[in-house]
């Protein structure tokens, strides 16, 4: 990978992938990226590149609401560093 193809993630972008890992793992039964993405209305692909740090942007404010309400935590929790 050359310098040019790097992308540079941001503290508060690493914070809020760390989060949503974190926030999937933490409920029983430990659901799997593809299980969340159904249930909020995402594709698994997107999901998964959410997660994983492969996206260029946030993610909309609507799958944002998504995420959150699923995880039953307000939008800027999501972002928050314990």
């Amino acid at each position: 990978m050359n310098k040019e193809s790097m992308k540079t993630i941001t503290y508060t972008e690493l914070i809020f992938k760390k989060n949503i890992k974190n926030l999937r793992k933490s409920l029983p039964g430990c659901l799997s990226k593809a299980d969340v993405a159904k249930k909020i209305g995402i594709s698994a692909s997107y999901y998964r590149n959410i997660e994983n740090e492969n996206i260029s942007k946030y993610p909309s404010f609507e799958v944002l609401e998504k995420i959150s309400d699923f995880y039953n935590v307000p939008v800027w929790k999501l972002f928050y560093k314990k």
